[in-house]
């Protein structure tokens, strides 16, 4: 699908990450918004999330669906940051990306796409996105089923006994564009905000079309990433959960804009020893 011109809506889900277990996976939920309506509506399951907690070898995944209101063409991209220790270290998290173009089954056990599969990304420690992300483009919003990303996130089996790994964190931000036709007045849309927590990178571009009938997205507040501490729960563990906000703002000429950002704080806790 060509990408579209007009306006855009950016947005960013933002999450912080606590150490639960015992969560039983539930049907997608709308992420509610708090500010003005914009067209880019996202649903998430789990919402609020709590996922059991993580060893080496197993993977949780998250849900995010991105739909469009008042457009029945829109493209649709996603840039993906990553900073801190766990995501540098040589064995550390790896966190996978993957798109369908209807909703997923078989999460958590056995995730099937029926339709429509790409693997968006698989970003490893290897991949420095600290700074700059990548830009990919999800083949835009179909505007009835929309689009379906399943993140993935799960260390090696290996790392199991990988001291070198205990107590380190980190956090993954994902930023989603849309851009469609809408003739209500001129501007031009801009990149997502890059979640709290994750450095700013230099004015990169975004390959996002626009002309002289697009809106600008403005007038949205940054979101803060809440962090949560993270107990130790013994060697061969770590805690992923979520708990997503979402601000919404209106931009210039009466566009409507959503900004959304994702950022998990993931940190693997420290070994639980006990004296003999």
């Amino acid at each position: 699908m060509g990408r579209a011109t007009g306006s855009a809506a950016v947005g960013s889900l933002v999450c912080g990450v606590v150490l639960l277990s015992g969560s039983a996976h539930a049907a997608l939920q709308e992420v509610p918004e708090n500010g003005a309506p914009g067209r880019l509506v996202l649903s998430s399951d789990p919402y609020p999330a709590q996922l059991d907690a993580l060893s080496p070898g197993v993977i949780r995944y998250w849900e995010v669906t991105a739909t469009i209101e008042g457009a029945s063409d829109a493209s649709l991209v996603l840039e993906i940051w990553k900073d801190g220790d766990l995501v540098e270290h040589p064995d550390g998290l790896v966190a996978t990306v993957e798109r369908c173009d209807v909703a997923w089954t078989g999460v958590p056990d056995s995730p099937h796409c029926a339709s429509g599969w790409e693997v968006v990304t698989d970003a490893r420690p290897s991949d420095d996105y600290s700074t700059v992300s990548p830009v990919f483009d999800l083949h835009g919003v179909d505007p009835v089923d929309g689009t379906h990303l399943l993140l993935g996130f799960g260390l090696e089996p290996t790392d199991a006994g990988d001291e070198s790994l205990m107590g380190l964190s980190a956090e993954i931000g994902l930023g989603l564009t849309a851009a469609a036709d809408d003739p209500d007045g001129p501007g031009q849309p801009s990149a997502p905000d890059r979640p709290s927590g994750i450095p700013a990178a230099d004015a990169p571009t975004h390959p996002i079309a626009t002309s002289t009938g697009d809106l600008p997205v403005t007038g949205a507040d940054v979101i803060g990433l809440a962090l949560f501490a993270l107990g130790a729960i013994g060697l061969g563990a770590i805690g992923l959960g979520a708990v997503a906000f979402v601000s919404l703002g209106r931009g210039a000429a009466g566009g409507r804009t959503a900004r959304r950002a994702m950022a998990t704080h993931v940190t693997r806790p420290r070994a639980v020893r006990q004296d003999t």
